[in-house]
């Protein structure tokens, strides 16, 4: 009787409903604030990327529950205060919920994502009325059943949510749209065939400076803007705005400087995806669309068939099928991380579903250093880094030696701008053409919509003809084709308010002809580009 009591408490009685919501806001709070944190803290947050909105959905299924207990009982009266608190706890549980989809895995508005949630849950707490007045034939057992059916109805919508956004994978999944045509490989391959010089500003080692107005941007609103992300103290290490290959704001925060590298993460798969497009005109790769396994005749495909389809294309655009690791860290420290990755779970056929996972660009890694017979950091100092003058960079390796794809470049801001700049230029660099121009063009996001994927870059959240390199923390090179601009943002934590910055940037850099002089927004830039 004893146990039966402690069940009946922990379950249906107050003292175990606010025990159940302090640990569920605790775990919350420790796994969101682990968020950019270091140590073992920070290590929990892919815990939190993946188990915060379950989090959520498991406080407001519990609210829902109590209450339809309390309800079925004819005790709501006698027991307002606990009723209260269990409406607010949907609510707030709710509103969390849709917060969490919308922030953690970047799909809709934190409002849209808030609303689509809480409806389900406002509908079935209208019609439990209909369901405890209309059938009171219903015993008390059978009204219990009903009611954790109810709960499980609104839980399984959320949970199936979870499961197909990949939130028990190793990184959250973004939208993707599948029906959208692919970019189609050239039979002959991509030619070195060179691109319109469409600037002619090669900086070496340094872009050149100019006035915004000269370049047809109105400095006071370039430093309104900028004065508003300072006001809300992002985290960031450096902001570099290039028009028309021209400098016209570098701002660096803190003890950051002109020569400080600057750990790229995820801005680094961008980079294999040029040095991939290198290698399949020089004819080192066949295509994009040659078989990774032709790389690893070593590697046991028995058990794993469908991974014998699996193309350089699938690998370009996340969408392998390969499930991923949960301790992707570890496992790229494996003694032969690329040959490991054939051991992984083929969750989905090859080109069916978008799965963001960084072993995909280790392995890319790992393919063109077969390819090309060397290092991938050493072809990308000839084939990227010498042309454009890099020097100052790091480049960290795995457990077999091979550069990490997936993460691990260092590299400072300005040069961060000159792989931008390369991209704006269609691959061209002075007189020769580094990148196919074809494979610059195909490498951006070709479905038009906000936050989709490419070849290894992003299509920017407020403007889909931006495209950029993206890495995790806060790390960006924005290319803006359409207004002949780059935009180069490092970050020592997630800068999560991109907004700010990026929201009607496009606009303001849209100018083709030179303003007229502007003495004082002119001297206001500098003077916060200095303080």
């Amino acid at each position: 009787m004893k146990f039966k009591k402690l069940i009946n408490e922990v379950f249906h009685g107050k003292t175990g409903s606010f025990i159940f919501y302090a640990v569920a806001v605790l775990s919350a709070a420790v796994l969101y604030c682990s968020k950019g944190a270091w140590g073992w803290i920070g290590d929990l947050y892919p815990l939190g990327e993946r188990f915060l909105p379950l989090i959520f959905s498991l406080m407001a299924a519990t609210s829902l529950y109590h209450l339809v207990f309390l309800f079925a009982q004819g005790k709501l009266k006698e027991n307002k205060p606990v009723a209260a608190i269990h409406t607010v706890a949907v609510v707030v549980a709710c509103a969390c919920l849709g917060w969490a989809i919308a922030v953690m895995h970047s799909q809709l508005s934190a409002a849209k994502a808030t609303l689509i949630v809480i409806l389900p849950y406002i509908a079935l707490l209208l019609g439990l009325p209909f369901v405890f007045l209309v059938l009171p034939s219903y015993k008390k057992v059978l009204r219990v059943v009903l009611s954790i059916a109810l709960s499980a109805a609104v839980l399984l919508p959320t949970g199936l949510h979870a499961y197909n956004s990949g939130l028990f994978d190793v990184a959250p999944v973004y939208p993707f749209d599948f029906d959208a045509p692919a970019p189609q490989t050239p039979k002959d391959g991509y030619l070195m065939t060179l691109a319109e010089d469409k600037y002619g500003v090669f900086p070496d080692p340094n872009f050149p400076i100019s006035t915004a107005e000269a370049q047809g941007v109105n400095s006071d609103r370039l430093v309104a803007r900028l004065e508003t992300i300072q006001k809300a103290k992002e985290p960031l290490d450096s902001v570099i705005i290039l028009k028309n290959g021209y400098v016209i704001c570098e701002k660096y925060y803190g003890n950051n400087s002109a020569d400080t590298p600057h750990a790229q993460y995820s801005c680094t798969k961008s980079v294999i995806s040029a040095l991939t497009g290198i290698a399949i005109a020089e004819g080192k790769i066949k295509s994009t669309e040659q078989k990774i396994a032709d790389f690893f005749s070593e590697a046991d495909l028995k058990n794993s068939p469908e991974k014998k389809d699996i193309t350089i294309q699938h690998m370009l655009t996340m969408t392998s099928g390969i499930a991923g690791d949960n301790k992707w860290n570890d496992w790229a420290n494996e003694k032969d991380p690329a040959l490991a990755l054939f051991t992984l779970k083929q969750k989905n056929a090859p080109g069916t579903h978008y799965r963001y996972d960084s072993a995909a660009t280790n392995l890319l890694s790992g393919i063109l250093t077969k390819a090309v017979g060397k290092p991938t950091q050493d072809y990308a100092q000839e084939k990227l880094f010498a042309p454009l003058g890099i020097t100052n960079y790091t480049w960290d390796v795995d457990g077999a030696g091979i550069a990490c794809g997936g993460y691990g470049l260092s590299l400072c801001s300005r040069d961060m701008a000159k792989f931008g700049y390369l991209y704006l230029n269609e691959g061209r660099w002075k007189n020769r053409q580094l990148i196919p121009a074809q494979w610059v063009k195909d490498s951006a996001p070709w479905n038009g919509r906000p936050e989709a994927y490419g070849r290894l870059f992003w299509s920017n959240a407020y403007d889909a003809s931006v495209y950029e390199a993206r890495g995790a923390y806060g790390q960006y090179i924005s290319v803006f084709p359409a207004q002949n601009a780059v935009v180069v943002v490092t970050s020592r934590g997630d800068y999560d308010n991109r907004k700010l910055l990026y929201d009607g940037l496009a606009k303001d850099l849209e100018g083709t002809k030179p303003l007229p002089e502007n003495p004082d927004g002119a001297q206001k830039l500098k003077d916060f580009e200095t303080r």
